[in-house]
């Protein structure tokens, strides 16, 4: 029995797994409206400012790579903590920094195509 894979996570599943990062949200205990739409209003924040800063352009969040998925619910995670009650520094808890959470977006999408000057890796 063959089981489908999904190479892309929408909007609902990177906001769900950052509300369940920091606790929020659980098997048990889904996410409330107010919790996900709140979620989903500071994904779309974090999206343009990671575009603003040149890091990544997410074109529909609806259909994010799963790899880079994972990364923004990182991020998202961190920037939802102290709404939730978690005043922890970044870095100190199971959440990455910002810094690395911005290096992994750049290594995973080291070698996409992107505007710009491009510089020739040689092996």
């Amino acid at each position: 029995m063959a089981f489908p894979i999904n190479l892309t996570r929408d909007g609902s599943w990177i906001a769900t797994s950052a509300l369940t990062r920091i606790g929020a949200a659980s098997v048990d205990n889904p996410p409330s409206a107010e919790d996900l739409a709140l979620a989903l209003d500071r994904l779309d924040v974090i999206s343009q400012n990671l575009a603003a800063r040149g890091i990544i352009l997410v074109a529909d969040l609806d259909r994010t790579p799963a790899a880079i998925a994972q990364e923004m619910a990182n991020a998202l995670a961190l920037s939802l903590q102290a709404d939730f009650g978690s005043n922890a520094p970044p870095g100190s808890g199971a959440l990455p920094p910002q810094e690395a959470i911005d290096a992994n977006l750049r290594r995973i999408t080291a070698d996409t195509i992107a505007y710009g000057p491009q510089q020739a890796a040689y092996f």
